[in-house]
């Protein structure tokens, strides 16, 4: 089964399937079987799809290129403490970024993050997340920005915790 023809399920996949078992398989089977029957009854409302925009959107980018995508994220609770985290990367649009996101951290943390584009978009964060890009991250970016020794993947994360309890 090849992954070059579209529509084709990966390699992986199939065998991570096959080595859970046939009670798995026809278990993921009922599950096709259902979704099918609900596009075909035409019933499927967009109440009813469980995704998120930035996960069903493949729009290419309007220019070709990657860009610099920075988000913010903060999480606090009682007792725990406050943990601030800056997650910047190359994408081609704010849905591909957003699927970044999910695959570090999680699908409700990439759908609430504050996510801006561009380089100068690092001063206007707040002061404990513009705290975390250092001098060096920032010449980084700048250099990417320019296409200077532009790789093809880049990411940074840097993260921070509190507690004063």
């Amino acid at each position: 089964m090849a992954t070059d023809e579209p529509n084709q399920p990966s390699i992986h996949a199939v065998r991570y399937l096959a080595g859970r078992g046939a009670e798995a398989i026809e278990t993921m089977q009922a599950l096709v079987n259902q979704a099918r029957d609900l596009l075909a009854g035409g019933t499927l409302t967009e109440a009813d799809v469980t995704a998120y925009p930035w996960e069903l959107d493949r729009s290419p980018p309007s220019d070709g290129r990657s860009h610099i995508w920075a988000a913010s994220m903060h999480d606090y609770a009682t007792g725990d403490g406050l943990t601030t985290t800056l997650y910047v990367a190359l994408a081609t649009n704010e849905s591909a970024f957003r699927r970044q996101l999910a695959c570090e951290f999680d699908r409700e943390v990439a759908n609430t993050a504050r996510v801006m584009m561009g380089l100068e978009q690092l001063e206007k964060l707040e002061p404990s997340v513009a705290a975390l890009a250092p001098m060096l991250l920032r010449e980084r970016l700048l250099a990417l920005d320019r296409c200077e020794d532009r790789p093809a993947v880049f990411s940074f994360l840097a993260r921070t915790h509190a507690n004063y309890a």
